[in-house]
């Protein structure tokens, strides 16, 4: 079966965007950690680890460092 992405076309576009980025670029992943915070917020349960994978920016690690629910 033929894969639906050419990875390697999409990790050379991504390399290309995070080396010369351009101002407010990263708006949906600000946008995605103000959700996550939203979403932390309404929870009552502390985690003892949690995972950020595939962010590109530092917006939902720093959303998870500053929640309060997560131990590390």
């Amino acid at each position: 079966m033929q894969p639906i992405v050419d990875t390697s076309l999409w990790l050379a576009h991504k390399r290309r965007a995070l080396a010369s980025p351009a101002a407010g670029a990263d708006f949906l992943m600000r946008r995605a950690a103000e959700e996550l915070a939203d979403r932390l917020g309404a929870v009552e349960r502390k985690f003892d680890r949690a995972a950020v994978l595939f962010c590109q920016t530092p917006a939902a690690v720093d959303v998870l460092a500053t929640s309060g629910k997560v131990a590390d």
